[in-house]
């Protein structure tokens, strides 16, 4: 079905794309998509929808309820059919990406958000850590926003979120992950040349 929508053209390519993925989600998961009006979502108002629940409450309150949900599935031998929708229709949708124009690739974003959140579970034996240090009294989590700074002092890390909030830790995790890298920082010189 993918494919027949790229085949039609590139100009509205991505919301025929998105039509076919909530037809996906409402045929899987009908009580879901009538929970949150589904149909008459845009992707970015869906993204919206699928974060708000766990913007909205404290993140380690989150958390204890969506492992009591998670055990309760592993134990009942259940799938969330609505999230198993979406995980198995990302990939076949990021082959269209390289067909999407510049204003619906920019789109893509933040329905990209959904896909990389649904995919990237976290094992339960780590939440429960996280949660046993959150009890210890030696684990938090602070809201940083897009701009915020790191200050490396002698025996401390500071960090300074954008809205100036500032909080000193004497050990400091960057768990960021890796910056992303452009093709000249590619170590093999052919795959460079051939790329650049």
């Amino acid at each position: 079905a993918l494919e027949r929508a790229a085949a039609q053209g590139q100009d509205g390519l991505f919301d025929r794309a998105w039509a076919l993925m909530q037809d996906e989600i409402a045929g899987v998961d009908p009580d879901y998509a009538a929970s949150n009006g589904l149909k008459e979502l845009s992707p970015e108002d869906f993204a919206n929808a699928y974060f708000a629940p766990r913007l909205a409450a404290d993140p380690f309150t989150w958390a204890v309820a969506n492992l009591a949900e998670v055990r309760s599935n592993t134990a009942r031998r259940r799938i969330v059919e609505w999230r198993y929708a979406i995980l198995r229709i990302h990939e076949p949708m990021q082959e269209l990406v390289y067909r999407f124009n510049e204003a619906d690739r920019a789109r893509f974003d933040i329905l990209k958000r959904v896909f990389i959140d649904n995919y990237a579970a976290v094992p339960p034996q780590s939440i429960r850590r996280l949660l046993a240090l959150h009890r210890a009294g030696v684990l938090d989590v602070l809201a940083l926003g897009e701009d915020y700074t790191l200050e490396h002092e002698d025996h401390a890390t500071k960090v300074v979120a954008e809205d100036g909030n500032a909080r000193a830790f004497d050990s400091f995790v960057d768990a960021r992950g890796q910056r992303s890298l452009g093709a000249a920082d590619l170590p093999f010189d052919q795959l460079r040349a051939a790329l650049g």
